[in-house]
């Protein structure tokens, strides 16, 4: 493959003489586009479109070629949007690749992939421009030289210090501090050093990058009234582009730093945010340019295309690119081959953990995973290296005496382990530091701190000297701020006074110096160590009254009582306020259906006020126990794991429990998507501190699954209440009552059974917390409010089932460190009548739903209730896991051969139930490519109990993951196929080709078959294919194209010797010569084996065999 190909034929494009093409096809970004013979574009070429579309828009979009097809036809991938783009439409090869504009000119600005200014302040003021597609320096061209870059972070400093002109990955899942990360080191890199930088927003949110443009402005990163001193220059390609865009954002910016390196001999920092989604735009492209997709479905090309973007970021002997990169790890595994194959890459890593992101401590950076090629004596030092080292062993025997901690208790440990678990917890709560991009969110000012200051700090901590401070004065503090030598005998403290903690208050300190004068100091708070001669203040803030600037003191104080008068935007003391005399109250009815509401029950979706009056309060006593109804039967969800282990009782409450990023909310919607269509059930939904985008992403589905009818809006099955992340807590607080209170009504009054689903509880006790610490009150365990239990009990226990109508219940509870027994999931038990636990083990496996089949549990599982073949069947499926759980250990240490044959088959069972768990949804069919499927109770409980019962042992696992037995069982006449009656079961392979089966009326049906399992018994075939089509349902014209695109794929496969295949016609016409196609069957054959080794081949090969078969299924007339 050419990194930078050059012009090297007189038949390649100029801006003299333009080779123009026409498009051919066009497949959502992707566009094959035909050339004169002998004026083929080289890959990587630009090529561009300009025309107008059918309503006389303007058209222009540029395209990067990919791949040469043959037959004067190139494949090209868009970088734009491709609506209106027609076959027949003139391209214009630009005979070079993609090139962006560079030099000082872009500094300030923001771009596009194509380097196109996105700012709205006019053209950039440069004709320089670079090509993105570059190789990398030769080796020789390299700089070795080795040292330290400073980022003011103590954890990355001290643990995982950063090389100039290195590559530093920052590891983390969703929601752990990546971005605000790289923020920080913008801002204090920019400040300190006075750098250059270069941002590359891979599939950057639009607000992300708003916001960090904003943030770069009021920092002066950025310099709004004289653009060319700023310091940085800003790329994005967002979320909503195309793949081609998203996966070329990153060599633009790389292109850009280049510049300033090799050309200004100056030193760059280039932050990639996110490289997983470069990562994630490359399997997309792909898949659309129809290559086989690797491990975990990521492209075959996974190293080449992230060594051709990582080894052009280094230093050389003109200048240095010190890149740090946010990498997304999916289900915080850090094996994906995402993050696995950056590795690689890295100088440095820096880990963020959800544990500690858990605790409140930010940076959430993992001081035992972070690693650096830097830490050693040579390069460090032997002060830095030795207090590194010391603060990572004492980490390490904290964590390894967790375990031990947990059973036995900290006073079962000796006393030197003690002091250990002291002081690890000291510096893990060190490693804090308040940020400077984070003030407007904590109220804590940043704080930049020096390396120097760092390393005293912990060697402070470590030699023992703050043994006496209690852990909580670590946090959020730094060492060089709170240490003062005073007179002897100050402060009221006796000469060799034995050293005493207290809390220090909001107010001035003054202290004697050595030279008799005296000292002032404003204290925001924090703990004082007052020993013999000297004072040590951990405050929150502190600053000396010869260094506070009158005026500014004065104007701070001005504002800070106006603040204090004002409780909200907009309001001031002394303004008048109404008592409506009643709480809350909020419209309900089947008007509210089809709208979506905030938690006073406004409408927010633009369709004008509510077509009622009727409205009910919020806060309103559970029914009495003579009204609740108590009858019992099962809500059948149509999802399997559910339906046959944990489920759910109509008109009770279901909890789904998991941490970030294992499927809470797509369970959630597939669930509303389920019951709405199969139950035609009315359902309120209530969005508990929402994400905006997921509350669009919802409303959205809804429409398009029909629960929300657009034309006719009474018909909706719905109603919507969302209390946004950004809005108060008291709002989020509540926005759970407003939503009851509307299924309320719906159950009390019209006498319906209703859904009530909740998305997410846990927001709901987290802005308890929040206002419970507002209103003064002492925090309970881990910080929770005191009166969780009653502000979850008065939720709900409102939700239950009377005798007008039932209330069934399912909410999202997120889990904290994916820790139970955390107090907010924990309270939520009490209340459930089942519980569906997310497993972030199964979704790493990528068993979706990757509902726990052991943790999940329900009232309903009795046989009383279910029936016995239920109950049963569901036993042995938990006793069958169980006991592969227990295995598991003795598997990994002795292996699978030494285990009895019992258990053997034991596990052999488990692994398929485990992976026929699984199964694909309707909401995420554009993300799988797999239709979704509604499963039956009964073919539930059938599917597992083949498994059970070893009627399918001999099939592989792999055949039970995403399918459910009723689409692979296909009753047969007796003794067809060539079975006998009362055969014994056979298990086989099924090749590529035709399955004819002869059904019950003496018909015969025709299945095009793409490979798979069957197992062929008595009157019966069941197939576990890879796909599947029976011929009366494929279009003959697509076939038939399909078959000559395979065709013509497949002579053009890449290798050693030219494949050619013979007897193609026989696929059109029955006409056929024995001998002559027997000969060129052999031609194929020897062909063939002489394409072994050749990817391209083999799969050119598959493809014409699946488009021959599905041909041959159309031309079948009887048999």
């Amino acid at each position: 493959m050419r990194i930078n190909p050059t012009p090297s034929s007189p038949a390649v494009s100029t801006l003299e003489e333009q080779n123009l093409g026409r498009i051919a096809q066009i497949i959502g970004p992707v566009l094959d586009v035909v050339f004169p013979p002998g004026k083929m574009p080289n890959i990587y070429n630009a090529l561009v479109v300009k025309g107008r579309d059918t309503i006389g828009q303007q058209i222009n979009v540029t395209c990067e070629v990919q791949q040469l097809l043959g037959n004067n036809r190139v494949r090209a991938v868009a970088m734009s949007a491709t609506d209106g783009l027609m076959r027949g439409m003139e391209v214009i090869d630009t005979g070079a690749p993609l090139s962006v504009p560079v030099g000082g000119a872009t500094l300030g600005r923001i771009f596009n992939v194509l380097g196109e200014p996105v700012d709205n302040l006019g053209p950039v003021d440069t004709s320089t421009t670079s090509p993105i597609h570059r190789p990398a320096p030769a080796f020789i061209q390299l700089e070795t030289k080795l040292s330290i870059f400073e980022t003011g972070i103590k954890v990355v400093d001290l643990l995982a210090p950063y090389r100039r002109g290195g590559k530093i990955g920052l590891f983390g899942g969703a929601g752990v501090g990546k971005t605000v990360l790289i923020m920080e080191l913008i801002n204090n890199i920019a400040k300190a050093h006075g750098g250059v930088s270069v941002f590359g927003g891979v599939g950057e949110r639009t607000r992300e990058g708003n916001d960090l443009y904003m943030e770069m402005k009021e920092s002066g990163v950025i310099n709004e009234k004289n653009i060319a001193e700023s310091k940085v220059a800003l790329v994005y390609g967002q979320m909503n582009e195309p793949p081609g865009a998203r996966m070329r954002v990153g060599l633009t910016a790389l292109t850009m730093a280049e510049y300033f390196r090799d050309v200004n001999e100056q030193d760059v920092l280039l932050f990639i945010d996110n490289i997983f989604r470069f990562v994630q735009a490359g399997s997309e492209v792909s898949a659309l340019l129809g290559r086989m997709p690797s491990a975990v479905g990521y492209q075959p090309t996974l190293s080449t295309e992230m060594g051709s973007l990582q080894e052009r970021i280094t230093s050389t002997k003109e200048g240095s690119i010190t890149s740090i990169q946010a990498v997304y790890v999916p289900a915080d595994d850090l094996t994906d081959p995402a993050p696995a194959t950056t590795f690689a890459h890295l100088d440095a890593t820096t880990v963020l953990s959800r544990g500690l992101a858990a605790k409140g401590i930010y940076p959430a950076v993992d001081p035992l995973d972070s690693t650096s090629t830097m830490l050693q004596p040579r390069i460090v030092g032997e002060e830095h290296y030795e207090t590194a080292q010391r603060v990572k062993q004492t980490s390490q025997r904290y964590k390894e005496l967790q375990d031990i901690i947990a059973i036995l208790g900290l006073d079962e440990l000796s006393e030197e382990d003690r002091l250990t678990v002291a002081r690890a917890r000291k510096i893990e709560r060190f490693l804090s530091q308040p940020f400077f991009v984070a003030e407007v969110f904590t109220g804590s000012p940043g704080k930049y701190v020096g390396l120097a200051e760092t390393i005293r700090g912990f060697q402070l901590i470590l030699s023992g000297e703050l043994d006496s401070l209690p852990e909580q004065a670590f946090y959020l503090v730094e060492v060089k701020e709170i240490i003062l030598s005073t007179n002897s005998g100050q402060i009221g403290v006796l000469p060799n006074h034995a050293p005493i903690a207290t809390a220090v208050d909001i107010g001035l300190l003054r202290i004697r110096l050595n030279n008799d004068q005296w000292l002032t100091v404003a204290l925001m708070g924090g703990f004082a160590r007052i020993g013999n001669n000297e004072i040590t203040i951990l405050g929150n803030d502190a600053e000396i009254s010869t260094d506070i600037d009158p005026q500014e003191a004065q104007q701070a104080l001005e504002i800070a009582e106006a603040n204090l008068s004002r409780a909200e935007d907009g309001l001031m003391r002394g303004m008048e306020v109404i008592d409506t005399g009643a709480p809350l109250s909020v419209p309900v009815g089947g008007a509210t259906l089809g709208r979506i509401f905030n938690v006073l029950g406004e409408p927010v979706d633009n369709l004008g006020p509510v077509d009622t009056s009727t409205t009910s309060p919020i806060h309103r006593p559970a029914p009495a126990f003579i009204q609740l109804e108590t009858k019992l039967s099962i809500f059948e969800t149509g999802i399997k794991v559910v339906d046959l282990l944990a489920p759910y009782r109509r008109g009770g409450k279901i909890g789904l429990f998991g941490g970030a990023g294992v499927g809470k909310t797509v369970l959630i919607m597939e669930l509303i998507n389920n019951i709405a269509k199969a139950h035609g059930g009315v359902s309120v939904f209530g969005g508990v501190g929402e994400r905006t985008r997921e509350g669009n992403d919802l409303y959205m589905e809804m429409k398009e699954s029909g629960v929300i009818n657009e034309k006719n809006i009474a018909e909706s099955k719905v109603a919507l209440v969302y209390g946004q992340m950004n809005e108060p807590p008291g709002a989020r607080m509540r926005v759970g009552l407003t939503a009851l209170t509307m299924a309320e009504y719906f159950r009390d009054v019209n006498e319906q059974d209703v859904l009530l689903f909740i998305d997410n509880i846990f927001r709901f006790v987290q802005a308890g917390s929040e206002v419970s610490a507002l209103l003064g009150r002492m925090p309970s365990a881990v910080g929770y409010q005191p009166t969780l239990s009653t502000e979850m009990g008065s939720l709900q226990e409102r939700i239950t089932s009377t005798k007008e109508g039932s209330i069934t219940s399912i909410q999202a509870v997120y889990v904290p460190a994916d820790d139970l027994t955390d107090p907010a999931p924990a309270t939520t038990f009490a209340h459930l009548d089942a519980t569906t636990v997310l497993s972030r083990g199964l979704a790493a496996k990528g068993i979706y739903p990757a509902v726990d089949p052991l943790d999940s549990t329900s009232t309903m599982l009795q046989p009383r209730i279910v029936g016995e073949e239920h109950y049963e069947t569901a036993q042995r499926v938990k006793q069958t896991s169980q006991r592969y759980k227990e295995l598991q250990d003795i598997i990994a240490i002795l292996g699978l051969d030494e285990l009895s044959e019992e258990d053997r088959l034991t596990v052999a069972r488990a692994r398929k139930i485990e992976r026929f768990l699984s199964q694909p949804f309707f909401v995420a069919e554009v993300f799988t490519g797999s239709p979704g499927k509604y499963v039956g109770l009964a073919e539930t409980i059938r599917g597992f109990q083949l498994i059970l019962s070893g009627e399918l042992d001999s099939l592989p696992e792999q055949a039970f993951y995403l399918v459910e037995v009723k689409e692979i069982i296909l009753s047969t006449n007796s003794g067809q196929i060539g079975v006998l009656p009362n055969h014994a079961p056979i298990a086989t392979a099924v090749d590529i080709g035709l399955l004819r089966i002869r059904l019950n009326n003496d018909q015969w049906l025709t299945v095009a078959l793409m490979g798979g399992f069957a197992r062929i018994g008595n009157n019966e075939i069941t197939i576990l294919g890879n796909d599947a089509e029976i011929s009366t349902d494929i279009d003959p014209q697509e076939a038939q194209q399909a078959l000559e695109i395979a065709e013509a794929n497949l002579s053009r496969a890449e290798g050693n010797n030219e494949i050619t295949i013979l007897g193609n016609d026989a696929e059109i016409s029955t006409d056929i010569d024995p001998q002559e196609a027997q000969q060129a069957l052999e031609i194929a054959e020897a062909n063939l084996s002489r394409a072994e080794g050749k990817r391209q081949a083999i799969e050119a090969n598959l493809a014409l065999r699946r488009a021959r078969t599905r041909v041959e299924a159309v031309n079948v007339i009887s048999y």
